[in-house]
């Protein structure tokens, strides 16, 4: 939007400072009625793009390829009649480019209806509001470079320094208004804008100092051995909501199972769920599974009951799209996201803004991404915003499928083979980290991920205590001492089926 309204607010500046000299002087103008032209169809040509994108994402190429001959017939007998009707020399080429707009104009509405076959949830009315948003911003700004071109045209006599001066007061002008109206209205892409910027001016500060570790600790990656039992079964079959429950002592807590889903409907991963005594006061955050005919095309959704400081489909680092809040404190909360740019979720940190712990997760995350063991879901990357908002610092964690430990203790204990795998498991990829002197500190049931192949997945290494505000310099050797009494406490809780509290680490 932004681009189009340049294109016809400043369309004569532009081509006069371009083609307005020597021999075809005379023609520039000409050119600037064709880019204008072309800059009718900039919009409906961009939506297309991302419908054809969509096609090829549903690994469908046929549609995309009947459509771009249809575009081309309706812009090829557009051109004609185009031509035939302007019937002028100099208008040739405006009335070309006009033609080309047009089928796209044609194209993308014949697109968007059969992509609605495809996905019948695909909100139009969300994409259109969004173009009227934008074109709110860029508007106000067009105009004002329209006339503003028109008055430094008159007073300098359509000299080079005054088309100059137009092209480059236009420009701020429509950016500003798009920025500014753009911020009001709340567009996303604004913030994103912003966050780049800020981002680009803060690469000369100081960092935050770094922990010096090993740039390339082993990895260890190992099959792993079949399951036998109950055990397999049992992670097999996910439940059916998505509890996540900060519970004191005193509190009350439900123990009855959850009705099962369809076996071959995924688990999300319930990433950081943190207990401690000196916690918050509960919080408590749901999702209801959906219908048993919509599996297929549905996706979990855990709506929150509490208020949070992040918010749905709000973009951190420019990348990051959170999704759906897990866990929600005071001072920091745990969300499911979505890698923009690698086209993945993973699982957000973030800590509020202005929080005193900040610069203790910042490093702690630091220290956790030396664990590269695929038995890690390891640290992705960190980052402190400055963008005025409400999330400080936060980290990016992998995401992986599966039901936590403390979850498939409420099923019972689980048999002597079964719990020694886990115990194994937990030790050969905690070893190379103590060697090291890092340690996670807060290793209990609710950080233990059991994937539905079996595998065992270590959660929020480095990072939970910090979360928690308990990382605080202690010697290695107690350090070391807490997550071997804690795996101990983890083997005798997999054969008892219950995790005694004075067990937590920290």
């Amino acid at each position: 939007m932004p681009a189009t309204a340049v294109f016809l607010s400043l369309a004569s500046p532009t081509v006069n400072l371009l083609f307005g000299h020597g021999q075809g002087s005379e023609d520039a103008d000409w050119v600037g009625w064709a880019l204008m032209a072309f800059a009718v169809g900039l919009i409906p040509f961009t939506v297309q793009f991302v419908c054809l994108r969509t096609f090829y994402a549903m690994e469908d190429t046929r549609t995309p390829f009947l459509l771009q001959i249809g575009i081309a017939a309706v812009n090829a007998g557009g051109a004609i009649l185009f031509v035939w009707w302007v019937d002028d020399p100099t208008l040739i080429a405006t009335a070309l480019a006009l033609s080309y707009s047009l089928a796209y104009f044609v194209g993308v509405f014949v697109s968007w209806q059969l992509l609605r076959r495809k996905l019948p949830t695909i909100d139009g009315g969300a994409i259109g509001m969004h173009i009227v948003r934008l074109g709110l911003g860029a508007v106000p700004g067009a105009v004002a470079a329209f006339f503003f071109a028109r008055f430094v045209d008159d007073w300098l006599d359509g000299s080079f320094w005054g088309q100059l001066l137009s092209l480059a007061v236009g420009g701020v002008l429509i950016l500003a208004c798009t920025l500014g109206i753009g911020k009001l209205l709340k567009i996303r892409e604004m913030g994103s804008l912003s966050q780049l910027l800020r981002r680009g001016r803060g690469r000369d500060k100081a960092p935050v100092e770094a922990v010096v570790a090993d740039d390339d600790p082993p990895t260890t990656i190992r099959p792993r051995p079949a399951l036998p039992g109950e055990f397999h079964e049992e992670m097999s079959v996910p439940r059916a909501a998505a509890v996540v429950d900060a519970v004191d002592e005193e509190d009350e807590v439900d123990d009855e199972p959850p009705a099962p889903l369809s076996p071959e409907s995924p688990e999300p991963m319930l990433a950081g769920l943190f207990r401690d005594e000196h916690d918050d006061p509960p919080t408590r955050i749901e999702a209801a599974a959906p219908d048993e005919d919509d599996w297929e095309d549905s996706v979990t959704e855990i709506v929150p009951t509490v208020s949070t400081f992040g918010e749905p489909n709000m973009v951190l680092g420019v990348r990051y799209q959170l999704g759906s809040c897990l866990v929600a404190r005071s001072d920091y909360e745990t969300w499911l996201a979505h890698d923009q740019v690698l086209s993945r979720d993973v699982i957000i940190h973030a800590m509020r803004v202005g929080d005193p712990d900040g610069d203790a997760l910042l490093n702690a995350a630091r220290r956790g991404a030396a664990a590269t063991d695929s038995r890690f879901l390891r640290v992705l990357d960190v980052d402190r915003l400055d963008d005025d908002g409400p999330i400080g610092v936060y980290v990016v964690c992998e995401y992986a499928q599966g039901t936590t430990l403390s979850e498939l203790l409420t099923r019972g204990p689980l048999n002597d083979q079964d719990g020694a795998f886990i115990a194994r498991e937990v030790a050969e990829a905690l070893a190379p980290m103590h060697a090291q002197g890092i340690f996670h500190e807060r290793l209990d049931p609710d950080h233990l991920l059991i994937t539905p192949a079996g595998g065992v997945r270590i959660m929020a290494f480095g990072v939970a205590s910090a979360l928690l505000g308990s990382d605080v310099e202690r010697p290695w050797s107690r350090r070391e001492a807490d997550d071997v009494i804690a795996l101990g406490a983890i083997l005798r809780a997999t054969q008892s089926g219950e995790w005694d509290p004075g067990d937590d680490p920290g």
